[in-house]
């Protein structure tokens, strides 16, 4: 009996088991559901009257105001509200997210920008800057013009210094240093100059920067700039979070009066992990961080970034415009991820960051309309346009075909007082015309308030994109959806090879020894004899053992009577069932 337990539940957990990667499989595909997302988002949100830090306000903004079914307006006045003299709590990091979120909605940023920019610490002690010169093997003389100092000039043979006008020690090296040779003292915070060596030579030039034995090549263009600077966190150090984010802003507002001068500081020092390639991806745009995101390094198996929401999003956000299989993946863990009530991890913050990271502002929209008039376009002209997001329209009006028209619910064309809208999926809309896909006919999709069937290429970013009922998004090509039958009916199929193998593996291991197949334990037809292979032999048994009742008589009497009892009770039990 006990083995009978243990082989049961052996095969339970086995099929639990494959129940599992079952399910496992079955979310690898599991579509974003954007719009439950953003009822969840919207709805938590007004709960609390759009309150919560600049950080978490911020991502809200950036979310809702891509969507033109809901109004960002009232979180985008919180926003503004919790400014105080061009900054937020006099923070680095949430003023960064703030400003990114007044520049998305088309606010002037001059204030802020300028407050970020005065936050800029000088990294002194982090590294040298030096200036390489390659020739092609003749001796070149090249000086180098350094503000108003006197030109300083260098003679090159290939990559190594063979004269110089100055005193120090570069004879024999590979590059000049600029601190020592060319400044005599620390750089600043932002340093420029140009070079110039002997007409008609072929001679490259390019700024290093130095941090232990590391070498990272920082400008390559005329004029060379050095960049030395990073932001300060809490602890009045420089800080990778808050320098990241500065830069992210400073790059988004793109102002050359105003600009980050921190890749040297965030290259040499914040690189160890993927929120710190994530960043350097997204400022830099070089392969050689993106290389890191989809590398085992960085991008898990099942898609994700550190396993962590967030990060995936921000993973999503800088690779902007790609449309790899990575990406896919990436967005496919998110809708694993996503909650029943639409949320991820219950958070508001989170919620809208993936929201905004799945937006067009990130992920490119194929669209097939070729009209020039800007509608759809995510931007607001004011001199063709009354609107691009319902927010943009007074109360109780929406945004349909970037005009401001009554929000009014039909059943039927004749319920539409608007001449030329017609009722379409519960609302007067312009006929042809369309606010959101649900406006359209089953297998149409809205594209600049137009439903269309059209899809460039089949391609796509995330399920959404598939316009063809039962397809799915695979690797950017939108593919027939069969994964979930075919693995439920794979699990189905070794689940009865599993039971029927165990069946056999009872009858061959586990029956009872004495009742061969086809003889069973018959209590009423005479006492049980045992079958043997071998001779039975004669027992050397002393008389007085001999001679003594079986010990075992009144309790296997016992068992027969309860035994006799429990079937004549099963009988009863039927009997009335």
């Amino acid at each position: 009996m006990v083995k009978k337990y243990i082989l049961l539940v052996f095969l339970l957990m086995f099929i639990n088991s494959l129940i599992v990667f079952a399910a496992d499989n079955e979310t690898s595909t599991k579509s974003v559901d954007k719009e439950k997302g953003y009822a969840w988002l919207f709805n938590e949100s007004k709960k609390v009257n759009w309150g919560g830090d600049a950080e978490t306000v911020s991502w809200v903004v950036l979310a809702l105001k891509n969507n033109r079914n809901y109004d960002y307006k009232k979180a985008l006045d919180k926003l503004e509200g919790m400014e105080d003299d061009s900054n937020w709590n006099d923070d680095i990091y949430e003023t960064a997210l703030a400003t990114i979120a007044l520049k998305k909605t088309g606010k002037n940023v001059d204030s802020e920008l300028e407050w970020l920019f005065d936050r800029q610490e000088e990294v002194l002690e982090s590294g040298n800057w030096f200036i390489q010169f390659l020739t092609e093997g003749e001796d070149v003389s090249c000086k180098v013009i350094y503000e108003d100092e006197e030109d300083k000039e260098f003679v090159i043979n290939g990559t190594e210094i063979v004269d110089s006008s100055e005193s120090c020690s570069v004879i024999g090296e590979n590059w000049v240093d600029f601190e020592e040779c060319v400044k005599d003292d620390d750089a600043d915070m932002y340093e420029k100059f140009e070079t110039e060596c002997l007409s008609g030579s072929n001679v490259k030039t390019s700024i290093l920067f130095k941090n232990n034995a590391n070498y990272y090549i920082v400008d390559q263009d005329e004029p060379l700039e050095i960049e030395n600077s990073c932001f300060y966190g809490n602890s009045n150090d420089c800080s990778c979070i808050s320098t990241q984010y500065a830069s992210w802003a400073m790059s988004v507002v793109n102002d050359q009066d105003y600009r980050a001068y921190t890749l040297p500081y965030l290259r040499s020092n914040c690189n160890e992990n993927v929120l710190d390639n994530i960043f350097l991806y997204m400022l830099t745009s070089s392969e050689e961080y993106y290389n890191y995101l989809i590398s085992d390094e960085g991008q898990l198996e099942d898609g994700s970034f550190d396993g962590d929401e967030y990060k995936t999003a921000l993973a999503l956000i800088a690779m902007k415009g790609k449309t790899s299989s990575d990406v896919t993946k990436a967005v496919s863990w998110l809708g694993y991820k996503q909650r029943q009530d639409g949320s991820w991890d219950g958070s508001v913050k989170i919620t809208a960051t993936v929201l905004y990271a799945l937006t067009a502002d990130v992920i490119p929209i194929t669209t097939t309309n070729n009209s020039t008039s800007g509608c759809g376009d995510l931007i607001l002209n004011n001199a063709t346009e009354q609107c691009e997001y319902t927010s943009d329209c007074d109360e109780g009006m929406t945004c349909s075909a970037c005009k401001c028209v009554a929000i009014t619910g039909c059943v039927r064309d004749e319920e539409c007082t608007i001449p030329g809208y017609t009722c379409q999926a519960g609302k007067c809309l312009p006929e042809g015309e369309c606010a959101i896909s649900s406006d359209c006919d089953p297998g149409e999709i809205c594209v600049n308030s137009e439903c269309d069937v059209e899809q460039v290429q089949n391609e796509c970013v995330v399920d959404e994109d598939c316009i063809v009922d039962g397809e799915v998004c695979e690797s950017g090509i939108c593919v027939e959806q069969g994964s979930s039958w075919i693995t439920w009916l794979i699990v189905f199929l070794i689940v009865i090879v599993a039971l029927i193998g165990a069946y056999f593996g009872y009858k061959k291991f586990f029956r009872r020894k004495g009742s061969p197949k086809g003889t069973g334990f018959k209590p009423n037809n005479g006492p049980f004899t045992p079958r043997s292979e071998y001779s039975p032999t004669r027992q050397n048994v002393p008389a007085n053992v001999r001679q003594s009742s079986p010990i075992n008589d009144g309790g296997q009497d016992k068992i027969e009577e309860q035994l006799d009892q429990s079937l004549k009770k099963a009988r009863e039990l039927l009997r009335g069932k």
